[in-house]
């Protein structure tokens, strides 16, 4: 059994234990199918202490009501449901936002713009770079020639964009 099930099973278990005035493999039962009307995905120990809150304060509630019962006891079970219901709630808000949110595309991060000393410093380097591209092109055959070319005009473009102050969205591959 894996780690999931086993944690699924032991909130059940002790959630069953709230419906001991059956037998066990009702209460089992009982359990497990007040689990699973919450979701599947749920946290199975955060499940279980929202349904046993739940429950506690209906029967406290219901304790509560017994004709025969001291005022002050009846107040401590009203104020015993009062307490389990605001726990009750903070469980189920806390099961609410944890339902699985819709996936979104993550969003490029921005890169920061350099500042303009640094723009002709970089663009500088960038035109070098280019330069030596286009002297090394003169000695290559045709095919590597063509590429070493056209990396010395997409080097001699980014630089000229830089000092410009162009922001040009980076080329991103498409997997």
């Amino acid at each position: 059994m894996n780690a999931p099930d086993l944690l699924k099973q032991t909130a059940q278990t002790l959630l069953a234990k709230l419906f001991s005035h059956h037998d066990p493999e009702t209460a089992q039962e009982a359990a497990a199918q007040a689990m699973e009307a919450y979701g599947k995905d749920q946290d199975p120990l955060l499940l279980a202490r929202h349904i046993a809150f739940a429950l506690a304060t209906l029967s406290s509630l219901g304790q509560s009501m017994t004709e025969a019962l001291p005022i002050p006891d009846a107040l401590r079970l009203r104020t015993n449901a009062a307490a389990c219901h605001r726990a009750a709630e903070q469980a189920r808000n806390t099961l609410a936002r944890a339902k699985p949110a819709t996936v979104q595309a993550p969003q490029p991060t921005p890169q920061p713009t350099p500042e303009p000393a640094d723009r002709s410093a970089w663009a500088e380097a960038i035109a070098k770079v280019a330069q030596e591209f286009a002297t090394e092109a003169t000695n290559l055959p045709p095919q590597p020639r063509q590429q070493a070319s056209i990396k010395a005009q997409a080097l001699a473009t980014s630089a000229q964009n830089l000092l410009n102050g162009v922001n040009v969205e980076p080329y991103r591959l498409r997997t």
